[in-house]
């Protein structure tokens, strides 16, 4: 039996090492778009949870909307700086194991948590 080339071997795993990479960076951007989607999700699935929290009490309708709408300013600030700081550390986090199989399952979870909070929304929000 004869033994394989190391040449051959070498470049086949350079290419499959480029080709994991590739595949990841794929992912990894469309995870950075897809939790820039998720973001608003979460808004929405916040604001209809406070609307049903408000809109019961016996308060005057504006105080209703201020709350609401402080709800909304709050998630704005807070989850602005997590999805900034998200954002920046998972991409430093990810390019870093960038070749790793291990990298593409946890990219792949990410994703599909992500796809489930906005199906969540919108069948939630409607």
């Amino acid at each position: 039996m004869q033994k394989p080339d190391r040449k051959v071997i070498l470049s086949s795993a350079m290419s499959q090492s480029a080709l994991a990479k590739l595949t990841n960076l794929v992912l990894l951007l469309l995870c950075a778009v897809t939790t820039f989607f998720c973001f608003f999700a979460i808004q929405e699935l916040l604001l209809t949870a406070a609307a049903y929290l408000i809109y019961h009490g016996v308060d005057s309708a504006v105080r209703q909307r201020y709350a609401l709408i402080t709800v909304r300013n709050v998630w704005l600030i807070g989850g602005g700086a997590l999805l900034v700081g998200l954002t920046i550390g998972g991409f430093e986090y990810f390019f870093k194991r960038l070749a790793q199989a291990r990298t593409r399952k946890r990219l792949l979870l990410i994703l599909l948590a992500e796809i489930g909070i906005i199906a969540l929304s919108r069948v939630v929000a409607g």
